[in-house]
């Protein structure tokens, strides 16, 4: 039942939205909505289904509780994102000084192509992309605004204010206490390049440089594909994409240019393959672009069965996610370490200040009922994956005989076309 409510959402933005969509968001019940938005608030497209309602005129389908609460978060996420600029600003600035230069990735830099109001989106946090050699530059002048280094993966240097408790779920759309940057570490060489391509942002009077407007497509899909290979996909990643693509639909220059840049990555091919693959099972109403077509073709025929046996499923599903991602023929991580880890989880809220006996037992409290989570995710989820592989495996031998029956029927006409 849950998953069909959610199928009724994704509709609303798929083959024109009609009135048969519309209708059956009124045989929701009313004890079937508080779950549906907390997936719609965790999957980032609730504004956007908001903003799709509002723009059809087709608000009196939904319970006047349910419009209002999302009409409240809309003037709160404007608030915002109009605290995360300011932020952003103060960022600029504290780099300028140091002599840093940098690029803004996703968030802002993706108005108006594939989001056409930043209000819209919800942003948990700033993604700048910084030249390797000023990494501990970087490190030394976000700490003069009160970031400290959380984390560390691979290229990706996480900061952070400090937090002494999680926010609270309600307050999700609000300005919160604890802020939160991650700053992308790349070559030299590879971020002289993107720098010297990308293109100027202006807002609120100031400048940002982002990346160019290919780079900036791109960097989508493999986002994309990146999560597809997680626990976790946002319904909003792909609304972006979409709206990215319809954007650009008819600029021919453009998508020469998308060619040129992944004519010889064998890796963005297939990003670019997955995330058109993904979005058009999700959200069915895709814009008709020739090189989309092809980079999904050439995807591998067992990726593509998982796209369309599990996509929606996946993205249907409750955060924290699935583990149906173990599944994909292209993933290599160890399954054993991914389904059940043994570490315990990051902690969420770091306390800065006077660390008093409150404090600590609200840091505690909020840390063991998030292990406690964590842990029962894993285990459900675990069982749910042990009862997918058997059926993964039996549609593969299904798959596997359908095509070599195909392969046998092929073979056999061209022995009958040449006998002629």
């Amino acid at each position: 039942m849950r998953r069909y409510l959610r199928e009724s959402i994704l509709e609303i933005f798929g083959d024109g939205m009609d009135t048969a969509a519309l209708e059956k968001l009124k045989t929701i019940p009313a004890r079937g909505w508080p779950k549906l938005l907390d997936w719609m608030d965790a999957s980032g497209f609730a504004l956007y289904f908001l903003a799709r309602i509002t723009e059809t005129g087709a608000e009196r389908y939904l319970p006047s509780n349910v419009l209002e609460r999302l009409q409240q978060n809309l003037r709160d996420n404007r608030e915002r994102t109009a605290a995360g600029i300011t932020e952003l600003l103060r960022i600029q600035e504290a780099f300028a000084k140091a002599g840093i230069e940098f690029l803004l990735l996703k968030g802002l830099s993706l108005v108006p192509q594939a989001c056409p109001d930043a209000a819209l989106r919800l942003q948990l946090d700033i993604d700048l992309l910084v030249d390797s050699r000023n990494t501990y530059a970087t490190q030394t002048a976000l700490a003069t605004l009160g970031y400290h280094l959380s984390a560390v993966s691979g290229k990706t240097w996480e900061y952070r204010t400090f937090a002494d408790k999680l926010p609270d779920r309600c307050d999700l759309y609000k300005r919160k206490q604890k802020r939160s940057v991650e700053i992308h570490v790349p070559p030299s060489n590879v971020f002289q390049r993107l720098y010297e391509n990308g293109e100027q942002y202006v807002f609120e009077g100031c400048a940002v440089q982002v990346l160019s407007a290919v780079e900036r497509f791109l960097g989508q899909a493999e986002h994309i594909q990146k999560h597809m290979r997680d626990e976790w996909s946002r319904v909003s990643w792909l609304l972006e994409f979409r709206n990215n693509i319809q954007f650009y639909r008819l600029n021919q220059n453009f998508w020469q240019q998308v060619l040129e840049a992944i004519r010889t990555s064998s890796s963005r091919w297939e990003a670019l393959g997955a995330a058109t693959a993904l979005t058009r099972t999700a959200l069915t109403l895709m814009p008709e672009v020739p090189l989309l077509r092809e980079a999904e073709a050439a995807l591998s025929p067992l990726m593509k069965l998982w796209i369309e046996h599990y996509g929606r499923r996946v993205l249907t599903s409750d955060y924290p996610g699935s583990k149906l991602y173990l599944l994909q023929p292209c993933h290599t991580a160890s399954r054993r370490r991914r389904l059940l880890p043994l570490h315990a989880p990051q902690s969420v809220a770091t306390p800065g200040g006077r660390r008093d006996l409150t404090v600590s037992v609200h840091i505690l409290r909020d840390f063991t009922r998030h292990t406690a989570l964590r842990a029962a995710f894993h285990v459900r989820e675990a069982l749910l994956y042990v009862v997918e592989f058997v059926r993964w495996h039996q549609l593969l031998a299904l798959h596997r005989n359908t095509a070599s029956v195909s392969a046998s029927a092929t073979r056999r006409d061209s022995r009958a076309e040449a006998s002629l």
